[in-house]
């Protein structure tokens, strides 16, 4: 898996197909300014693609390629709040990646195994309530083919990761980095050996900091990508299935 960005204020993707400095391999104007990024295998084809989260109407609007135009799969599902983070997941490990949510004010996870409106399949409430400084995650951290839920903890630079989506103890907790507003939490599978471990992106430098195991240490990777500034978000996908 490899690295990418959103440019929130114009809706624009620049994609990278490997971890390193240099131009983006994939472009693509998607979305409208203000809206949150996503990414994940919608159909189950092995390759990544885009998406976008209208905050305002609670709305997924999901592509199966990475290339502008009409949704593929419009879903909206939840309520219209900023309480509210949106989530793309395998849960079932069935291939197929679909939506949920995460409610910040109640430390709940709200998963669907399907990119469809009803009520959720899966609900967990995992870690503290009405935290400030609390970031869900969601990644394959066992290498079973399930994704399953996790936070990242901003003040102290600390995952925990769970291998069920169930509530209880972590079954993983990393710290790694500094901690602090700068680190925006990322996950992947960066060397292709079927688990998803940490990573960072420091916003001020526009720098990727990937590890290859969940544990503390330094850095196997570090990318300097973008230009570090605030309308940059982080993304990582599996852009060209391979």
């Amino acid at each position: 898996m490899t690295i990418g960005l959103y440019q929130t204020t114009i809706g624009t993707f620049y994609l990278k197909n490997s971890n390193s400095a240099g131009p983006a391999d994939t472009t693509v104007q998607y979305g409208t300014a203000g809206l949150t990024p996503l990414v994940g295998d919608y159909n189950g084809n092995g390759t990544d693609t885009i998406g976008v989260y209208n905050a305002g109407t609670g709305t997924f609007f999901l592509k199966n390629s990475n290339s502008a135009g009409a949704a593929d799969t419009t879903v909206q599902y939840g309520p219209v709040s900023s309480d509210f983070v949106p989530l793309i997941g395998d849960w079932g490990g069935n291939g197929n990646m679909t939506i949920g949510l995460y409610q910040k004010s109640t430390g709940t996870f709200y998963l669907k195994n399907s990119n469809s409106a009803g009520a959720a399949d899966i609900t967990v409430q995992y870690g503290p309530v009405n935290s400030t400084d609390i970031l869900p995650v969601v990644g394959d951290w066992d290498g079973n083919g399930n994704m399953t839920i996790g936070l990242y903890q901003t003040s102290t630079g600390t995952f925990f990761l769970k291998n069920s989506n169930s509530a209880g103890a972590a079954s993983v907790t990393v710290q790694f980095g500094p901690g602090g507003g700068n680190f925006v939490p990322v996950v992947g599978d960066w060397n292709a050996d079927k688990t998803y471990t940490v990573g960072l992106y420091q916003a001020t430098i526009g720098t990727f900091f990937l590890k290859n195991s969940n544990s503390a240490g330094a850095a196997d990777t570090t990318v300097q990508y973008g230009p570090g500034t605030s309308d940059f978000a982080p993304l990582i996908g599996d852009w060209n299935g391979q």
